[in-house]
């Protein structure tokens, strides 16, 4: 993970600007509040597929990144297959860092 994911992942956590696990995620989606998704690269094909069209279907931007073991020890939860972000600085500055780096995005 580069410095400033890891960074804005750090401050982004502490201000309480991420929503984990696949309910969390789809009830911020429901309420609008979602301005990253990001879903864990081992999460079932199922998961990835869902999560794919719900944000095609919200306009959000969408990474693979890390695995659902990496979520859950970085947010010090069990395994998490899918992450969102509900700050929209928060948000852009992970997808510029994400963009520098080696993940698959799909723009919203």
């Amino acid at each position: 993970m580069s410095d400033s994911l890891q960074q804005l992942l750090g401050l982004c956590i502490k201000a309480r600007r991420i929503e984990s696990g696949d309910t969390a995620v789809n009830k911020a989606l429901t309420k609008g509040k979602v301005n990253l998704v990001l879903v864990a690269e081992d999460a079932s094909h199922r998961t990835k597929e869902y999560f794919t069209g719900e944000v095609q279907e919200h306009g959000i931007p969408l990474a693979f990144y890390g695995s659902k073991s990496f979520w859950g020890q970085v947010l010090q939860k069990p395994p998490r297959s899918v992450v969102a972000v509900t700050d929209k600085h928060f948000a852009r500055g992970m997808l510029r860092a994400l963009e520098r780096g080696e993940s698959h995005i799909m723009g919203g």
